[in-house]
C-alpha cells in the first residue's frame, strides 16, 4: 500500500498510471496472465527434458524461447502481442533483475571458493585468460561467416569485435543453476569455473561496452576512467571489509547440511 500511494503521487503520474485505477488493474491481471502461462510453459518443457536426461533450467530457457519471436512471434504474432503487450515489459524487466539478483546470492552462498581455493588465485586466472582469449579468437574468425547472412548490412569490423566478444562471455547464474542442480556446486570443479567465468563475464562486459563506443566513433578515456575506478571502488570494500565481516556473521555449511537443507 505504501508503494502505491508513493507512486500514485509521482510527478507525472497520470489516473491511468496510477497504483490503485482501472488501467493498474488491467495492467495486473495481463501481469498474472503472462505468469500463468509461462509457469505452465515451463512446468511442461522442463518435465520433457527431464525425460531426455537434461537439467531443468535448459528446459526454462527453451520454454521462453518457445514463448518469444523465435516460434510464438513466428507462428502466432497476433497472439504473442496480445498475450505479451509492450505495456508489461519494463514490469518484467524488472522482475527478472530481481530474480537474478537472488540467484547471484544464492550463487555466492552455495559455492565454496574459499574452501576449495584458499589462497591460491593462479588457476583461476589462467583460466580465465584461456576462456576469454580462445573464444574471442574463434568469433573473431567466424564472424565474416556470420555477417554474410545478415539481413541488414553492418560494418563487418565492428559486428566481428562485438561477435568476438559476445562470445567469451558467460552466462554464470545459468552456469550456477546446473553445477546446483547437479549437486556440484560444492566442487573444486564448480569454484574454479564459476571464479573465472566472473572474471571472463567483467572483463567481458567492460570491453563490450569499449568497443561499442569505439564503433560508434564515441570512445573516450572519460567514459572509461571512472568506470573502471568505479568498479575498484566497489570490489576493494567488497574483499577487504564486507567479506570479512559477512564470513563471520553468516555461517558456513557443510556440504552434508547444504544437500540436506537443499532435499529437505
Amino acid at each position: 500500500m505504501l508503494v502505491a500511494a508513493v507512486g500514485a503521487q509521482l510527478p507525472g503520474a497520470s489516473a491511468s498510471e496510477s497504483a490503485v485505477g482501472a488501467g493498474a488493474e488491467e495492467i495486473t491481471l495481463r501481469l498474472l496472465y503472462q505468469l500463468i502461462v509461462i509457469l505452465l510453459a515451463t512446468r511442461l518443457v522442463t518435465a520433457v527434458v527431464r525425460r531426455l536426461g537434461q537439467t531443468e533450467v535448459s528446459g526454462e530457457i527453451l520454454a521462453g524461447l518457445l514463448l518469444g519471436p523465435s516460434l510464438l512471434g513466428a507462428l502466432f504474432p497476433d497472439l504473442m502481442h496480445t498475450l505479451f503487450p509492450p505495456s508489461t515489459g519494463p514490469i518484467f524487466t524488472g522482475l527478472a533483475q530481481i530474480g537474478l539478483i537472488f540467484l547471484m546470492f544464492q550463487i555466492g552462498l552455495e559455492f565454496e571458493f574459499t574452501r576449495h581455493l584458499g589462497g591460491s588465485r593462479r588457476p583461476i586466472v589462467v583460466i580465465s585468460l584461456i576462456g576469454l582469449a580462445v573464444p574471442f579468437a574463434l568469433g573473431y574468425l567466424t564472424a565474416p561467416w556470420f555477417h554474410a547472412r545478415l539481413s541488414e548490412p553492418v560494418p563487418l569490423s565492428g559486428f566481428q569485435l562485438f561477435f568476438a566478444v559476445a562470445m567469451s562471455i558467460t552466462a554464470i547464474p545459468i552456469l550456477g543453476r546446473i553445477f546446483m542442480e547437479l549437486g556440484l556446486s560444492h566442487t573444486r570443479t564448480a569454484a574454479l569455473t564459476i571464479g573465472s567465468a566472473a572474471i571472463d563475464d567483467v572483463s567481458g562486459w567492460i570491453i563490450l561496452g569499449a568497443i561499442s563506443l569505439l564503433v560508434k566513433g564515441a570512445f573516450s578515456w572519460a567514459w572509461a576512467i571512472p568506470r573502471v575506478a568505479g568498479l575498484a571502488a566497489y570490489l576493494a570494500p567488497v574483499f577487504f571489509v564486507v567479506r570479512k565481516r559477512a564470513s563471520t556473521a553468516v555461517p558456513m555449511r557443510s556440504p552434508h547440511d547444504a544437500a540436506r537443507f537443499t532435499t529437505g
